[in-house]
């Protein structure tokens, strides 16, 4: 079995509705197509994208689906996947309603750079839920800017050199 297959067991485990930070990191320079939102252009670092999960199946369902490279994108995110692999994931459950405050968290952490204007953002108008960073950042610094007691981190991967990542196994 395949780590990401052990730690998308455990996230099977997780019950409840939350908030949820995916960590994603490039295949490859390049752009990607973000459906009606336009083109983003890759750039080496990481991706942090910030959703919320407070429909049926709460974070377990959306954070699985997320896991997967989606056949038909459904969101912003899923066309993102098909070009970036989920390194990590950070999520709370809780019935609150945190994800703005979240997105103002991750934007507030040293080395955040938006990414695209509207992305994941539908429900926020001008905002963006997708930062770019050289490096995932400190699940503490996270915790401690968006007031969070305490927060589950699922690492899937280590972090690989885009071009090494695009030649694959060697």
């Amino acid at each position: 079995m395949t780590k990401t297959a052990v730690k998308h067991g455990l996230l099977s485990q997780v019950n409840g509705k939350g908030a949820y930070v995916l960590w994603l990191s490039p295949r490859c320079d390049g752009s990607v197509d973000i459906g009606r939102l336009g083109t983003l252009s890759l750039r080496p670092g990481v991706y942090a994208y910030v959703g919320s999960a407070m429909g049926p199946g709460g974070i377990a369902a959306r954070v699985g689906h997320h896991l997967r490279v989606a056949a038909r994108p459904r969101w912003h995110v899923d066309y993102l996947r098909a070009a970036c692999r989920v390194v990590s994931v950070w999520y709370a459950v809780t019935e609150a309603r945190v994800e703005y405050r979240w997105v103002e968290a991750v934007a507030g952490l040293a080395g955040a750079e938006p990414a695209m204007r509207g992305f994941g953002a539908s429900d926020h108008p001008g905002a963006t839920h997708l930062f770019r960073f050289d490096a995932v950042a400190s699940p503490a610094a996270f915790s401690a800017a968006a007031g969070v007691t305490s927060i589950e981190v699922l690492e899937l991967a280590p972090v690989q050199d885009a071009a090494a990542d695009a030649q694959g196994p060697g």
